[in-house]
């Protein structure tokens, strides 16, 4: 299998900007495709975000920790958990906040 970044494919790159017959097309599109670059993946990491509590001389302040990296959010009491790390990347897709 190879990655490619199906994004710089356009309609009008592979038809010219006008209709085309079905096989001119799909020939069109398979050598558009063949010379694309390809990308260097990484597989996905996966973690879920803990709650961590520290008393900061009578103030407590509160992370999202992630289970991966252990990198530490600030959570200002209105934030969202972010759907990825910011530290590591991994996709925080695991239950959230489980001590």
């Amino acid at each position: 299998m190879r990655l490619i970044d199906a994004d710089v494919i356009y309609f009008n790159k592979v038809f010219g900007g006008r209709y085309a017959f079905a096989e001119d097309a799909r020939n069109a599109a398979q050598s558009l495709i063949d010379i694309q670059p390809t990308v260097e993946a990484e597989p996905v990491r996966h973690g879920r975000w803990t709650e961590k509590k520290i008393n900061g001389g009578g103030i407590w302040d509160y992370y999202f920790v992630c289970s991966e990296c252990h990198h530490e959010t600030p959570n200002r009491g209105y934030t969202i958990a972010p759907d990825y790390c910011p530290g590591c990347g991994a996709k925080m897709d695991g239950d959230e906040f489980n001590e």
